[in-house]
């Protein structure tokens, strides 16, 4: 158990020690589109609170349609929250503390565990429940910690589809605009040149 406990807590630390630096650097590759999401997801959680809103005024009005009112209120409302946690995943402050706080708990819990036995070692009746108690509590701690990474992780994926998309119209863009202008100009070597390079780049 000991030992168990002592890997969970190394991997606890080591986890923190390589998030950090790894969500700062990603947040400043793709904060532009972590800026779109967070626009997108605040867009979607207005949409939807206004049609709860309309939902709700219309149960004022008429309550014979009550039943398929009340299903259409659950799915904007599930749509609202769902919208309200992507937000918070997108809130770089909200990402170090609930990462700092997950990850103090999960330490403090398997600190106590060592700390327990310790003092207790010769006191049996005491020492298994208690000890046992601060482990688990330091493995949920951890979990909890695993999952939020995941969902972190799920975001990043969302934010880079939306960095290759702009990068794909940029040059969509870019291509058009020098084809247009070479039509327009004719046969001048040097857009010809550009036009060439700028393919041969993409």
């Amino acid at each position: 158990m000991n030992k168990i406990v002592e890997l969970l807590s190394s991997l606890t630390l080591t986890i923190f020690a390589l998030v950090l630096p790894i969500l700062s650097i990603i947040v400043g590759l793709y904060n532009e589109a972590f800026k779109k999401l967070s626009e997108q997801y605040q867009i979607e959680k207005m949409q939807t609170q206004e049609n709860i809103n309309g939902q709700l005024s219309k149960i004022k009005v008429d309550d014979s349609n009550i039943e398929n009112i009340q299903n259409s209120l659950n799915k904007l409302k599930l749509l609202n929250k769902a919208a309200t946690r992507k937000l918070n995943l997108l809130n770089p402050g909200k990402q170090f503390l609930k990462i700092s706080i997950s990850t103090g708990l999960s330490f403090i819990f398997f600190a106590a565990y060592f700390v327990i036995e310790e003092l207790f070692s010769r006191v049996n009746v005491l020492q298994i429940p208690v000890s046992f108690a601060f482990a688990f509590c330091g493995l949920l701690a951890l979990l909890y910690l695993v999952g939020y990474l995941l969902k972190l992780f799920n975001i990043v994926v969302e934010a880079s589809n939306i960095q290759n998309q702009n990068r794909v119209n940029y040059e969509s863009s870019v291509k058009e605009l020098l084809t247009k202008i070479s039509e327009g100009f004719g046969d001048s070597p040097y857009l010809k040149s550009v036009y060439i390079s700028e393919r041969c780049r993409s």
